[in-house]
């Protein structure tokens, strides 16, 4: 065993580089030489499935809770329908070729009984939404004219909630807002037409919002010692993500599973932790995809006769309440990593909650996360020291691929110049992935580029040299165009033409005072932006919510503006506090102003009508408590907001609001 050690310490040193070396740029594919690590043995629990630990959480309940409205029924996942994934290769995938030991082994059969229940998910869903459609022409005209947009039979109703979340709020509740259809994202606040799951603090919220007059809490559930909570809901599971320290010393993030089929009585079912900071999660299918990024300090640690402890080399894993290492043989170890950097991936089945959870590592750090259908894509930034290079910083891209049961297998690994803003700076489109990218050449100036990689993550057209000495500030993929706002003084939109990856071209751009730091579709032919105002001395303090009209891609236009003086939105930079409602021609945000000396901040949630080619500021809905509104979603025709003061999770406030007249209908204080 200390051979085997000995070997992956010499690995993982030889892969750092010299203190004040000058890497040269890359000119020859990487050798074949490289192999998995051994497995080590440890002392732990052996690889069974052990009956998860239920003690974890402190879970409160109103007593007279038993008797809340009846409990939603289990929604597919937000947007798609369930789908077939082909099984696990037998080969190691991608360019990984000096792996080929390294690859996960992944021979479960297909399990037909799961086959036969997505089949029949995907029939139930079909018969909802033609009967939505139904319900929809019945409703049109009343919609059109903001009368009672749902006036439905109450079997009708609890048919549409159940469909409901497809990301734009569709199904008579605000789902979150997510960029995939069928790639849900956990947030704050998680909404399912009946029940609304509200995270802060270290607790979580279960509240009954129906009626509005008469909100209650339902159940809180204590998480001591952990925060950065951020929720899922499917159905009768709830899914609990959040950071803590496990075992009392190491970081790690934790995947809590809840029966909820018992909103008063949340019942814990089971419990994972994986080592590592949080770059994001996924759930797709009934699974919640867990990626995390853990740093091995090698000078923490010193030689003991050449051998290595496994808690100073491995990623630490836990499952109910049983604490283990990643085995060696489920870690691939690129050939030129930089650093002793894990990248950590786990498929949690929150259904079941009862089996393991699949995990692997990359020895390989990341940074940004984007989630397609069939993959997932990691992005990890490397700095170049050659000063001949045209741009100082590169991109590293990791592709997992996904397969039937959960399984995650690496995927090849491409590289492209500059550095993504964020997850809607990439897309995957007819097997293509698309990503924008800022980066600077050899005289500092900022220079856009995007890049179009084929399925082996190879390029196959791309795009530079867009807005000279301009910063990438907001983009969107929409099909074939992609949208890109840069800034310097001006808000120049950019519409490029992806057709044809060979031949990108930009079709036409837009310059006007500020940016939007965030873009939303709408309707098929305008754009919403949330960003800053400007003048012609750059961004002047105020919040901007802009209406673009894309139907012509070559000649894009601002057809209205609402200007908020001396403020700020937290869907700037989160697309989540961003919530739609397109059946009413509705959005709706939280914003922090304040005064001219920007003194006294206080908060509110903002909701904007958006209707034939207008944008106009509809109700402001204050926050009660005096603190800031976090969040806001809807149930039918009522807006519901959430506010409290930051840092202080002991002061909440729910308040309901008429979406017709802006009328306070109920509040609840928690």
């Amino acid at each position: 065993m200390k051979r085997n050690l000995s070997f992956l310490l010499a690995l993982l040193l030889c892969l750092l580089p010299a203190c004040g070396a000058v890497q040269q740029p890359e000119t020859t594919e990487p050798s074949t030489s490289a192999a998995l690590a051994t497995e080590i043995e440890t002392t732990t629990e052996s690889e069974t499935t052990t009956e998860p630990e239920t003690t974890e959480a402190d879970i409160t309940t109103a007593g007279t809770a038993t008797t809340a409205a009846a409990k939603p029924a289990a929604p597919p996942q937000p947007g798609a329908a369930a789908k077939t994934r082909p099984k696990t290769p037998n080969k190691p995938l991608g360019i990984y070729e000096e792996l080929e030991q390294v690859i996960l082994p992944m021979k479960l059969a297909f399990d037909e009984e799961q086959r036969l229940q997505r089949e029949e998910q995907e029939r139930i869903a079909k018969e909802r939404e033609a009967e939505r459609q139904r319900i929809d022409r019945q409703n049109q005209l009343r919609r059109l004219f903001g009368l009672e947009a749902y006036l439905y039979e109450p079997e009708v109703y609890a048919m549409m909630v159940a469909t409901g979340g497809d990301g734009y709020g569709g199904g008579g509740y605000g789902a979150t807002n997510i960029q995939v259809a069928g790639v849900d994202e956990a947030d704050i606040l998680k909404n399912d037409g009946q029940y609304l799951y509200y995270a802060s603090g270290d607790k979580v919220y279960i509240i009954q919002p129906l009626p509005a007059d008469k909100m209650k809490v339902v159940s809180t559930i204590s998480l001591k010692d952990h925060w950065n909570i951020e929720l899922y809901v499917l159905g009768d599971r709830l899914a609990v993500v959040s950071g803590g320290y496990e075992g009392g010393y190491y970081s790690g993030v934790t995947v809590r599973i809840y029966d909820i089929s018992d909103r008063a009585k949340p019942a814990l079912l089971s419990t994972f932790s994986q080592e590592g900071n949080l770059i994001s999660s996924r759930m797709q299918e009934g699974r919640v995809y867990l990626f995390t990024n853990t740093y091995k300090y090698l000078g923490h640690f010193e030689l003991d006769g050449g051998a290595i402890a496994p808690e100073d080399i491995l990623p630490r894993l836990s499952w109910g309440g049983k604490a283990k290492f990643l085995p060696a043989e489920k870690i691939a170890v690129l050939p030129d990593v930089g650093g002793p950097s894990y990248l950590i991936a786990s498929s949690i089945d929150i259904r079941g909650a009862k089996a393991e959870p699949e995990t692997i590592a990359v020895l390989g750090g990341g940074r940004q996360l984007y989630m397609s259908q069939d993959a997932v894509y990691i992005t990890n930034t490397k700095y170049d020291q050659a000063w001949w290079r045209s741009v100082s910083a590169r991109t590293e891209i990791f592709r997992f691929d996904l397969y039937a049961e959960g399984k995650i297998a690496p995927g090849p690994r491409g590289e492209v110049a500059g550095t993504p803003l964020n997850q809607f700076s990439m897309d995957e489109h007819k097997g293509y992935f698309r990503i924008a990218t800022t980066g600077s050449n050899a005289a500092g100036e900022a220079v856009n580029i995007v890049t179009i990689l084929d399925k082996d993550l190879k390029e196959a057209g791309c795009i530079n040299n867009i807005a000279p000495g301009e910063t990438i500030q907001s983009a969107r993929f929409m099909g074939d165009i992609g949208y890109l706002v840069t800034f310097r003084r001006t808000d120049p939109l950019f519409a490029i033409d992806l057709s044809n990856p060979a031949k990108l071209k930009i079709l036409g751009e837009l310059k006007i005072p500020g940016f939007s730091s965030y873009l939303h579709p709408w309707d098929g032919k305008y754009l919403i932006g949330v960003g800053r105002d400007g003048d012609e001395n750059g961004e002047n303090g105020n919040a901007k919510i802009a209406l673009f009209d894309i139907s012509d891609p070559k000649a894009p236009k601002e057809v209205d503006k609402v200007i908020l003086k001396n403020s700020h939105s937290e869907a700037e930079y989160n697309h989540k506090a961003f919530v739609a409602n397109p059946g009413m021609n509705l959005v709706g945000m939280p914003f922090t102003h304040y005064d001219e000396n920007w003194n006294g901040g206080h908060g509110d949630f903002c909701t904007f009508l958006v209707k034939d080619g207008a944008l106009t500021e509809s109700f402001t809905l204050g926050s009660p408590s005096g603190g800031y509104a976090q969040r806001g979603t809807w149930i039918g025709d009522t807006w519901y907001v959430l506010s409290g003061k930051y840092g202080d999770g002991s002061k909440q406030t729910l308040t309901a609001y008429g979406m017709q007249d802006g009328k306070e209908l109920g509040r609840l204080a928690f």
